[in-house]
């Protein structure tokens, strides 16, 4: 049985004037992790670029378009939207749909289906999707059974923030770093989407893995091997890593720490967790268990911090804000896993 106890330092953070808002967080040391939202779901849908900065009013939407965006974002909480390009990859006026659920029990990887829907009908689509009472996506009777024709598939889906209307800075660095992976990641089982916002966007270029839920920012072209195969190392976990949106952003802190203690068998974990407290002060508890019998427990107390006389710009042309980060004062882990 092996105990350890750690308390992290907080990077010391300073405001820079005048430069882009993905600059001036990198360059003020903002640390990511904590930023990846939480969501119970996921609905992709495929709707050509450019995107309006609330998807509804794009160039490809129409009236009733815009309507079911309207009205699946106010009934369906926990469900985070996006829409993505394919390219012209789809089959001609089809689109793709990807439906993304976390479930309930431990924690492997969204629970991935797909539909292909001609595009007269995506509004319809949207109206038949709702979310559960524990936050598992429901669908009404007719579109199930379409989605029962396509069952989950394998292998990975990267989303590349290019939403230039939302955030300069996610579409100046975005597509060059879309472009970049798609050639260095072209493989059997990887499919890369230009898509709308993923939040963060101080944090540009940002990525959205799945069916993982991580989620990584400042991305570089220089980063596409690590992605591929994830041995990244503490180095560039630091760096890049804003968390698993499957959890609240307090566990995703101390989902971090263990990911750069166990390298690359951490990915192959069943993740459960659990938070006590308020969103802001909150005492997490996180259990990860693999298919050869291993189990690690960890807890940690976890408090955020707004600092209101260092501020910076959460989104390019916006007012600048108190910088926000997460302090994990001590935690502990024990079990045959560590």
């Amino acid at each position: 049985m092996l105990r350890e106890t750690f308390a992290p330092s907080i990077p010391r953070l300073l405001t820079v004037a005048g430069a882009p808002c993905s600059a001036q967080s990198a360059a003020a040391g903002v640390p990511l992790i904590g930023s990846a939202g939480t969501c119970s779901a996921i609905l992709a849908v495929e709707l050509a670029s450019p995107w309006a900065p609330k998807l509804a009013g794009s160039a490809a939407s129409d009236a009733h378009l815009d309507e079911a965006i309207r009205r699946i974002g106010k009934r369906a909480k926990g469900l985070r939207l996006l829409f993505f390009d394919g390219d012209g990859r789809s089959e001609d006026g089809r689109h793709k749909v990807f439906l993304f659920e976390r479930g309930g029990g431990p924690f492997r990887g969204f629970a991935r289906r797909e539909l292909s829907v001609a595009r007269p009908a995506l509004a319809d689509v949207l109206d038949q999707i709702h979310i559960g009472e524990t936050g598992e996506l429901v669908l009404e009777a007719a579109l199930s059974h379409q989605a029962s024709q396509h069952p989950q598939q394998q292998g990975r889906d990267l989303f590349v923030c290019t939403h230039g209307s939302r955030d300069a800075c996610c579409g100046k660095l975005g597509f060059p770093l879309y472009r970049h992976l798609c050639d260095r990641l072209a493989e059997p089982g990887v499919r890369l989407w230009r898509s709308s916002h993923l939040g963060g966007h101080r944090f540009a270029p940002t990525l959205l893995d799945l069916p993982s839920g991580r989620l990584y920012g400042r991305m570089r072209a220089d980063d596409a091997d690590w992605l591929r195969d994830g041995d990244a190392g503490p180095a560039r976990i630091t760096e890049h890593y804003r968390g698993m949106c499957a959890m609240p952003p307090a566990a995703q802190v101390l989902e971090q720490q263990m990911w750069m203690r166990h390298g690359m068998r951490w990915l192959d974990a069943a993740l459960e967790w659990r938070c006590d407290g308020k969103d802001d002060d909150a005492r997490v508890s996180l259990r990860a268990a693999w298919t050869d019998g291993m189990v690690c427990e960890c807890s940690g107390e976890l408090r955020q911090i707004r600092e209101a006389g260092r501020t910076l710009p959460e989104s390019c042309g916006k007012e600048p804000v108190a910088i926000e980060s997460w302090s994990l004062s001590a935690w502990s882990q024990s079990g045959e896993g560590v």
